[in-house]
């Protein structure tokens, strides 16, 4: 998976990390009793975070870290909408939130938050947050978006007051959202600390979340306690184990032999039926802001021609590609939504047309050889088409690509890296950051907002930015830019359709389909309710029934 700008990522989840649910014991061998297994959720991940400190995560070990343990001054509901989690609502132009010319945001807090140690947790507590974030001495992931702030300021207990250098939009989508990876972190315990890379995990892991951390076992598991004073209500389950699984067929068995109750945010299609087979099991598949995108090389080699990548597109059927290597989990129908969210203004994506694919490619000056391998001026059109290992779904993807377009009048050569070699710099050999591909597969995350730049702007092509394809558009520029400043929704869904619009005229690439996760749990386990981001919203209502 790509590395996204924290803003883009909504708390970015990666394809294969599974977290699961459970009650009966920790991968180590531990077990509970029966009567602390119906107050116990066990949480299986198959990756041990490398901290429990939000502000140096990132992705979906971050989500889950800051959704259990911490708070948000805004969160996402199930739908995948912000909604308020420590603010008291979400500011918008119509509240009054955020300022008529758009440089000023915000924010108040609900009264009464309490730090799980018992101090409360104020306004200041945000303003240091934001410090911390932007302090070069922190090693944080990333400061996208946090960029764009001139400063925050506390004029009360219960206000955070936002100054913007200019407007942008996608501002309550990134300040202390869940969306942009980083909650409140508390200002009492660390802001007499000279940076915040090494932290004592025991003493310094306090939150104001649903959960309290009790202990970590490292290999092994991860122990958090009901937070009964959390300020929106007490929280169903008394326990959360999560246990340190190393992969997903480990968790599949285990679920089998019903030592774990749920695996949630799984992502490969062929657990699908062996999930579905598991007596009194429920699964649910939802839509992710991610994408399975395949680029184009639009800086080098023959799909630098844009009629060759427009050839390209019309010669895969990408819905049906996806269908069969998905096991019909995936469809490339509105694809792009995993990119803008419910900004998205469906676009007409180009049909599968190989005759008209094969018309395109005669008039770029590529025709058809004996072997029916097309030319041009006496080179042949070899294609290298490149994937990550980490995902088996991309081999099949890239293999059905192959035929197709060895059907167009291409001679495609594939090749899996593993995924460390894959997204690595281009000086350590790194494929698709080096540009040495003329087609790549992968995944990409984003908000759910109109700040998906980072993906197609000029000044972000790799490998000095996350642009894979390396396009440079001017007119996607100015389109990117233009929608960062406006605030009215109805206006902004009008500037994502003209950015859609363009992207798919230009084609960069084929929005595959977009990423759906799997939660597989228990049926004795209620109120779960998986969102584009997360599958911990309103965690403080699960209940785990006992066993009949």
């Amino acid at each position: 998976m790509i590395r996204t700008p924290a803003s883009l990522r909504a708390a970015c989840a990666a394809f294969g990390l599974a977290l699961a649910a459970a009650g009966c014991s920790p991968a180590g061998g531990h077990r509970a009793t029966e009567g602390a297994r119906a107050q116990t959720l066990m949480l299986g991940v198959t990756t041990e975070p490398a901290s429990l400190n939000p502000i140096v995560l990132e992705g979906t070990l971050s989500s889950m870290v800051g959704g259990l343990l911490y708070s948000f001054l805004v969160t996402d509901d199930a739908n995948g909408n912000l909604a308020p989690d420590a603010a008291t609502e979400v500011p918008t132009l119509a509240n009054g939130g955020i300022s008529r010319d758009g440089l000023r945001v915000t924010y108040h807090l609900r009264r009464g938050i309490r730090w799980h140690d018992g101090e409360p947790l104020t306004a200041r507590d945000c303003v240091f947050t934001f410090h911390a974030i932007m302090n070069a001495r922190n090693n944080v992931p990333d400061r996208h978006g946090y960029d764009q702030i001139a400063d925050v300021t506390a004029p009360d207990d219960t206000t955070i007051v936002v100054r913007l250098k200019r407007p942008y939009s996608p501002i309550a989508d990134t300040f202390l959202a869940l969306n942009a990876n980083y909650p409140i972190v508390p200002a009492h315990l660390l802001a007499g600390l000279p940076d915040l890379n090494q932290l004592d995990t025991q003493k310094y892991t306090v939150g104001s979340g649903p959960f309290r951390f009790v202990e970590w076992q490292h290999g092994d598991h991860l122990t958090l306690a009901a937070n009964d004073a959390y300020f929106r209500g007490k929280p169903g389950l008394r326990k959360l184990v999560i246990a340190f699984v190393p992969t997903a067929t480990t968790m599949l068995n285990q679920l089998r032999t019903h030592e774990l109750d749920a695996a949630m945010t799984l992502t490969d299609p062929a657990l699908l039926g062996p999930l579905r087979a598991i007596a009194g099991t429920r699964v649910l598949t939802t839509p992710a802001w991610g994408v399975v995108m395949t680029y184009f090389n639009a800086q080098s080699g023959p799909a630098a021609d844009v009629r060759v990548r427009r050839a390209l597109t019309r010669a895969i059927d990408a819905n049906l590609v996806m269908r069969r290597a998905s096991q019909g989990l995936y469809g490339s129908e509105g694809a792009l939504r995993g990119l803008f969210g419910p900004y998205d203004g469906s676009p007409r994506l180009p049909s599968f047309d190989p005759a008209a694919a094969k018309t395109e490619l005669d008039a770029a000056g590529w025709t058809s050889g004996t072997d029916g391998v097309r030319a041009r001026n006496g080179q042949r059109l070899s294609l290298s088409l490149i994937f990550s290992t980490a995902q088996p779904i991309f081999r099949v993807i890239a293999t059905q690509m192959q035929e197709e377009l060895r059907a167009a009048g291409a001679d495609v050569a594939i090749r899996g890296y593993a995924p460390a070699q894959f997204a690595a710099p281009p000086g350590s050999g790194g494929p698709m950051f080096g540009g040495r591909f003329d087609i790549a597969i992968s995944n990409i995350f984003a908000a759910a907002g109109p700040d998906a730049a980072s993906f197609f702007i000029c000044s972000e092509r790799a490998p000095a930015g996350f642009n894979i394809a390396r396009l440079c558009d001017p007119r996607i520029d100015a389109l990117f830019e233009h929608a960062i400043r406006d605030y009215e929704r109805p206006r902004l869904l009008r500037d994502v359709a003209e950015i859609e619009n363009a992207i798919v005229a230009d084609a960069p690439g084929i929005a595959l389909a977009q990423v759906r996760f799997i939660s597989a749990f228990t049926d004795r386990l209620s109120g779960v309710e998986p969102s584009p981001v997360t599958p911990f919203v309103g965690v403080w209502k699960w209940t785990l029934s006992s066993k009949d």
